[in-house]
């Protein structure tokens, strides 16, 4: 027993290392629900990230590590091809209209669940945890600037374990370790807001540590009804140094903190209906909530100070549905739908040209195959429609305005190996 399970540690081991190199080269553009995405593992966004209570995968580590007591010992690899089509219009030259360059993204995932006693259950996983990006081939907001955009990529990597209290009772508990990678080029109209001009724009890739928690329970009355929460923390990053003038507090960029509450019900054997509701708190962060209006005046500091500007974003409400249905013994299909707040409001539309996280609904659907008694093939799509927000350009005057736009599609695949 301890060889076998020596053995499939090393093979985690490997096979995680790898995934975490993809994951951190593949995936910067994830902005869905603000920039976290929709759902974490293949069978989960199948369901729009609706199963908080009913654990699919390993993958639950991502979301609600208490649903590792009820995973099989499995190995989950997959990678999904995700395409963001972002655009923006304006009626002022100062912003000309563009379409964001860059629309297909790779994006790896890993999980890991071993059952080491009847109550207790360890896992691993790597996942991509946000992300967002914009490659604007011509200037933005200033002629000569060149190619503009940004380029933010979060990655986590949380090993969890869970406990089940009671035959009804599982708690969990996932340490977070994030890497942040990021990149903004084209932002010369900016360096005289600063505090730092030297730190804004076009300084190649800098890198950002940092660590969190994130802890769960699922309780199960009954076999016909099951409840689960779970709460991240904010995890505290070290800063982006090379952009120490354009972030607020000297390059700050924190991962915000969120939370989730979610039901399953089956009415019947081989269907599982499944809801949730999400929050992200995006305005605790101050580079990321505080409001582009602290451009200038409101912050004589300038950007990068303790009250330079951010993109102004709101916190983010999720509801969401899915259900799930065997179809037989080999073959089950889901299908979800997911509706968010958008971050942005009106006033905060110039500087999000470079965010244009605008989407607010997304519709799912997934399957999953045995390919034996012990591999399954998984699959699953995402559609996101248009969206759009609209408001006056901060930066020009009166009767100019900017309206950004986003849809985007993804689909998923990958295997899922129990041993």
């Amino acid at each position: 027993m301890g060889v076998f399970m020596t053995k499939h540690i090393k093979i985690t081991t490997l096979v995680g290392a790898g995934l975490l190199g993809a994951t951190m080269l593949a995936t910067p553009a994830l902005a869905t629900q603000g920039y976290f995405p929709h759902a974490f593992g293949i069978q989960s966004k199948g369901v729009a990230g609706s199963d908080v209570a009913f654990a699919q995968s390993a993958m639950t580590i991502a979301m609600n590590p208490a649903g590792l007591s009820d995973v099989k010992d499995q190995l989950n690899v997959g990678i999904s091809l995700f395409s963001p089509n972002r655009k923006y219009s304006s009626s002022h030259t100062v912003t000309p209209s563009q379409t964001s360059k860059k629309t297909l993204f790779a994006i790896p995932n890993f999980g890991y669940s071993r059952k080491l006693t009847d109550k207790a259950t360890f896992g691993f996983a790597v996942y991509a945890a946000g992300g967002m990006n914009t490659t604007y081939q011509n200037d933005i907001f200033s002629p000569g600037a060149g190619k503009t955009g940004v380029d933010l990529m979060q990655v986590g990597l949380s090993p969890a374990l869970s406990y089940k209290l009671t035959d009804m009772v599982s708690v969990g508990v996932a340490p977070i370790f994030s890497i942040s990678r990021f990149k903004a080029t084209g932002l010369q109209a900016f360096t005289g807001f600063s505090s730092s001009p030297s730190q804004v724009t076009n300084r190649g890739y800098d890198w950002a540590y940092g660590f969190g928690g994130r802890v769960g329970f699922q309780v199960k009355p009954s076999d016909m009804f099951s409840f689960g929460a779970y709460y991240q923390s904010r995890i505290y990053m070290t800063k982006f140094k090379k952009y120490a003038g354009l972030f607020a507090e000297q390059g700050d960029f924190d991962i915000p903190a969120s939370a989730g509450v979610g039901v399953a019900f089956k009415p019947r054997p081989g269907l599982t209906l499944t809801g949730a509701y999400k929050r992200v708190w995006y305005s605790k962060v101050k580079s990321i909530g505080t409001p582009g209006s602290n451009l200038g005046a409101p912050c004589p500091a300038g950007l990068g100070s303790d009250c330079g500007a951010g993109f102004g974003w709101k916190d983010v409400n999720i509801a969401s549905v899915g259900v799930t249905y065997d179809v037989n013994d080999r073959t089950t299909v889901r299908a979800g739908y997911s509706y968010n707040n958008n971050p942005i409001s009106s006033s905060e539309v110039t500087f999000n040209i470079l965010a244009p996280a605008v989407v607010k609904h997304h519709i799912t659907g997934g399957l999953s195959y045995k390919l034996s008694d012990n591999m399954t093939l998984d699959l699953a799509g995402m559609f996101a429609p248009t969206g759009k927000v609209s408001g006056l350009h901060q930066f020009v005057g009166p009767g100019s305005f900017v309206t950004n736009k986003m849809w985007q599609a993804e689909a998923s695949g990958g295997l899922t190996w129990n041993f």
